[in-house]
């Protein structure tokens, strides 16, 4: 079986998420439909992260395994034709038989973008508009606090038997020249369901709001449970950006 790595960009905002189901239009859906209508066949695919719905991506990763045999560059062509606008294979080549996406991952890359002011109608279906001040010191101070490896039971959607003990490798917070909005960047190697836009949401909430303090922030991710009711941000401002594995299998030693 010939295996291919493509890396996939899209806009998240008229699917219910990546991953593949029997009744509503996911990305894996759509990009298994593409294949079948093009060449008749079915193909083993797999995506490197499940994303919401709503949210967006520029680098996701994924592989197909099909007994066709066809030069990278031509069925990226062939099957970009045959996707909708808002998803496009930026990138596909052969790949390793050994390789997938899921594993061997170092970091994954997301931005989060939010905008200040009400952002200009063709960007708005990327980022979140915060409708009020925004103290940026304490947005600052409230998403260092989630740097380095925590328990972030309370910032995700519980699956009592999974482990929630996750490291977030860097945090940092720019403006984005081309949209006019604010870009948050998180790296860690993996996150789980909903953890970047509750801890964003969080975040957001010390920074806007007198009653949220950032030790409240503190102590839900001390004691495992959420003591306020604290936002989820939007999913329209996520975006998975880029997905970097290991070289060499020695390297994850």
């Amino acid at each position: 079986m010939q295996s291919y790595k493509l890396t996939v960009a899209y806009d998240g905002t008229d699917y219910h998420g990546w991953q593949w189901q029997p009744h509503q239009r996911s990305v894996d859906r759509v990009l298994r439909e593409a294949f079948l209508k093009t060449f008749n066949q079915t193909c083993m695919l797999v995506g490197a992260s499940r994303t919401d719905a709503g949210v967006h991506a520029a680098g996701q990763v994924v592989r197909i395994k099909t007994d066709l045999v066809i030069e990278p560059q031509k069925l990226r062509w062939i099957l970009n034709n045959a996707l909708p606008e808002d998803i496009v294979i930026t990138d596909l080549v052969l790949a390793d038989p050994k390789f997938h996406p899921q594993h061997t991952v170092a970091l994954k890359t997301y931005h989060y973008t939010f905008f200040t002011q009400r952002p200009s109608p063709t960007v708005q279906r990327f980022g979140a508009f915060i409708q009020r001040p925004v103290d940026f010191e304490k947005l600052s101070r409230a998403l260092t606090l989630f740097l380095g490896e925590h328990d972030f039971r309370a910032y995700c959607k519980e699956v009592p038997e999974k482990n929630t003990v996750k490291t977030i490798n860097a945090i940092a917070l720019f403006p984005c020249e081309k949209t006019g909005g604010v870009v948050i960047k998180i790296t860690g190697k993996s996150f789980l369901r909903f953890m970047i836009r509750r801890i964003v949401g969080a975040a957001f909430a010390a920074a806007t709001q007198p009653t949220v303090q950032i030790n409240d922030l503190k102590r839900a991710l001390f004691e495992k449970k959420m003591a306020k009711v604290l936002p989820t941000a939007p999913a329209k401002g996520l975006c998975l950006m880029q997905i970097d594995y290991y070289q060499k299998m020695e390297d994850l030693i």
